[in-house]
């Protein structure tokens, strides 16, 4: 079945942070990613099938679907844009040149 949900809305729910993975020492290089557990925002969208771990397949995938969504919204604006510059939007705002 298609994945139709919002990959920008599963992005934005996942908080990151920086840590050290047990037996690490607070001095060593953090790790950076997002925390899965009752105290932490994470979506289940990319965890694994027992919710212990990332799923990485799906990760990169939700990823790849969001990076589609803002290709869209860039798209939209651009758009816009080159309406508003048809009507001498540009001109009407901003000081051009001598």
């Amino acid at each position: 079945e298609k994945f139709n949900s919002n990959a920008l809305d599963i992005i934005q729910q996942i908080e990151l942070y920086k840590y050290n993975l047990k037996g690490e020492a607070d001095t060593d290089k953090k790790h950076i990613g997002f925390v899965i557990g009752d105290n932490y925002n994470y979506s289940k969208e990319v965890t694994s099938l027992d919710n212990t771990g990332v799923d990485l397949y799906s990760f990169v995938s939700v990823c790849c679907k969001a990076i589609q969504e803002l290709q869209e919204h860039i798209q939209k604006l651009q758009n816009k844009i080159e309406k508003l510059e048809a009507r001498g939007w540009r001109k009407k705002y901003f000081k051009m040149g001598p």
